[in-house]
């Protein structure tokens, strides 16, 4: 399976690349408009994922034609999104977007904050996440903090872990993944 994973920026690429450890799953589109269009006009029926961030917006003008089957929260960050008579599933990462995704993470779970990481301010590790891939795979700073959330993450159970665990179930039940074993993760 290849480029099944399809998400909005550089450092949602990179971080799930890693956090399923192939890095050939993910696709990086232009922004959260090309994420859907990818689906609607380029997957064609084929297992796909989404990964986007909660812009605030909600999501049902960028599905078109496309119907929700199902939608529910996994946990307060993590809310997941079936469509109707596809193999198509939409994770949907809150409060907004990936890298407040992850600095809640790292404010919550590990009781720290992104100043531990050497970030003046959030809007400091925002600019790092968006930067192209040869600029972000040599960002000491960036991939410190991806480095230690990534060691960290199973030991707890946490929005980070629950979104691993329900990707792997995804890759490896594709076709055949049932919703309601999505909610038990």
């Amino acid at each position: 399976m290849k480029s099944s994973i399809r998400v909005e920026c550089w450092g949602d690429n990179y971080f799930f690349g890693r956090l399923l450890e192939n890095k050939s799953l993910i696709r990086k589109e232009k922004n959260k408009s090309e994420v859907f269009k990818s689906i609607k006009e380029r997957a064609k029926g084929t297992f796909s994922i989404c990964i986007v961030d909660n812009d605030g917006d909600d999501i049902e003008p960028f599905l078109g034609e496309l119907e929700i089957e199902e939608r529910f929260f996994l946990c307060n960050e993590i809310e997941i999104i079936k469509i109707k008579d596809k193999p198509y599933f939409i994770l949907q990462l809150f409060p907004k977007e990936f890298e407040k995704w992850i600095e809640k993470y790292i404010n919550k779970v590990c009781e720290s904050d992104l100043k531990a990481f050497g970030y003046k301010d959030y809007k400091e590790f925002e600019n790092d996440s968006k930067v192209i891939p040869e600029r972000l795979n040599n960002n000491k700073r960036f991939i410190d903090l991806i480095n230690f959330v990534l060691g960290d993450c199973d030991n707890t159970d946490n929005h980070i872990s629950k979104t691993k665990k329900v990707l792997k179930y995804l890759i490896e039940n594709t076709y055949q993944a049932d919703i309601n074993e999505l909610k038990n993760v």
